[in-house]
């Protein structure tokens, strides 16, 4: 009959966008990792398709991850309300989310290639960390310096999210120990 057909109706009409996959994972990708190319999405999500693992699963993992992290955080944040500490917890909780949204997920990365960051906090009058622990992983994180922050002490759960460190950067703080945790660390 010659009409053309709602562009968005996801009929075959001039318009229409193939249906090869559903919209949807591209913007939840998008969620976790703003700083993503197009071109990065498209990689992951045909490697994710490519190993046969679900999409929808994968994505659900980590969007979990990410929102029990940002949970963890903002809790902890707010008990710095009672000490003045809250602004610069704020602050810490912003820049450790970027720290995992650099998080490449393993299904993206080359077998043969390790990805490594160095991270890095300082100058800041920050007096305590959060306690982590193995649930929030960076693997991602080779190198960490957290100079000048006034710390008092590191959480022994804080250092075992960081599975992957081989290099520690703690100069300038308040420290009186070390965290036993410290020995478990990669050489």
């Amino acid at each position: 009959d010659g009409r053309v057909g709602y562009p968005l109706g996801g009929g075959l009409g001039r318009f229409a966008r193939p249906a090869s996959r559903p919209r949807a994972f591209e913007a939840r990708l998008r969620d976790l990792y703003p700083a993503y190319s197009d071109q990065q999405i498209e990689n992951w999500l045909t490697t994710l398709h490519a190993s046969g693992r679900d999409t929808d699963t994968e994505l659900g993992v980590l969007e979990e991850q990410a929102r029990r992290l940002s949970d963890h955080l903002k809790s902890w944040e707010r008990r710095g309300l009672l000490n003045g500490e809250r602004p610069e917890r704020k602050r810490f909780r912003k820049a450790i989310m970027q720290c995992w949204r650099e998080r490449v997920p393993a299904q993206v990365t080359p077998e043969h290639q390790r990805l490594a960051l160095t991270w890095q906090y300082s100058a800041y009058d920050l007096c305590s960390l959060p306690e982590l622990g193995p649930l929030f992983s960076f693997p991602h994180v080779t190198e960490l310096s957290l100079r000048s922050l006034l710390l008092k002490e590191v959480p022994e759960q804080f250092l075992l999210s960081f599975p992957n460190l081989t290099s520690l950067e703690l100069s300038y703080n308040q420290l009186q120990r070390l965290p036993a945790s410290l020995s478990l660390l990669s050489d």
